[in-house]
């Protein structure tokens, strides 16, 4: 059972990895870069249509998974504790208090965009690097 879970933290992670690292590498710098009065709307729409079955089946199930190895592990596994801790504040902590509301205040105001921008970007780079980390943590304690 332990093993299943760790493959399809691994899996999730990465996936979650590749969706967030996008962000940073080209969405982001796409909508800096594009026509303001657009901009705004297209992560608007962005946000809505993220939140889809597929999407938070992955971005729920995979803190889930973290959870179980962390008490399911020995004390004595360093990479697969440091996995799952980064991944359990770094991914998803950082998301839920630090992404989600700015999108929530983004949907309200417009006049939040280029601030938005910003520190929603920032904080991305953080939960991509985080995500990236716990992935490779959980590849050294399979090794």
């Amino acid at each position: 059972m332990l093993n299943i879970a760790l493959v399809l933290f691994v899996v999730g992670n990465s996936l979650i990895s590749g969706i967030f690292f996008i962000f940073s590498n080209t969405i982001m710098k796409a909508l800096k870069e594009s026509a303001p009065k657009h901009n705004c709307q297209i992560m608007k729409d962005i946000n809505r249509i993220i939140i889809n079955p597929a999407f938070m089946l992955l971005f729920l199930t995979t803190p889930l998974l973290a959870v179980f190895l962390l008490f399911s592990s020995s004390f004595a596994s360093l990479f697969l504790n440091l996995a799952t801790i980064v991944h359990i504040i770094g991914v998803f902590g950082i998301t839920v208090t630090q992404n989600v509301p700015r999108n929530n205040r983004l949907e309200k105001t417009d006049d939040y965009w280029k601030t938005y921008l910003k520190e929603w970007t920032f904080w991305n780079h953080i939960r991509t690097i985080s995500a990236i980390l716990s992935t490779i943590f959980a590849v050294l304690y399979l090794l």
